[in-house]
């Protein structure tokens, strides 16, 4: 596979692939494109971090207390909701839409981690599918 394909897989996809590759070559290619992946994640979060840095500093104006209080509270409360919907999502294309359109890093942080969660489940579930099916006795 080439490299500009595993560019544009996400991780969960990665990792699906590198589970059932059994070329070493092409198994180096999918771990490295899974570490390039994770070192952009992270300096996207490192970003995110630091305006909010910047921004924590410029909000400690007392004359905005309060009205970033009661936005605090308002973003507090829309982030439950989102956790409360991204429970109920299985599936990961929507998921992925979702994660595109959201414009705040921790609706962003939410829905990666609901990607996680049901990747993981997809995983597991064909795992054991997989033990399933060599536990039975072959026919021919």
């Amino acid at each position: 596979m080439a490299d500009e394909a595993l560019a544009g897989l996400d991780e969960g996809a990665l990792r699906k692939l590198l589970e059932v590759t059994a070329d070493l070559a092409e198994r180096r290619r999918i771990r490295s494109a899974i570490r390039e992946l994770q070192r952009q994640e992270l300096e996207r979060e490192e970003e995110a971090l630091a305006s909010k840095r910047f921004r924590a500093e410029r909000q400690d104006n007392k004359e905005n207390w309060l009205h970033s209080q009661q936005r605090e509270a308002e973003q507090q409360a829309a982030l439950a909701r989102l956790a409360g919907r991204l429970e109920s999502m299985n599936d990961v294309e929507e998921l992925t839409t979702l994660l595109r359109s959201a414009g705040e890093y921790e609706e962003r942080k939410l829905i990666r981690a609901a990607i996680r969660r049901v990747r993981a489940q997809e995983i597991k579930a064909a795992t054991l599918a997989g033990r399933l099916c060599s536990r039975l006795p072959s026919s021919g």
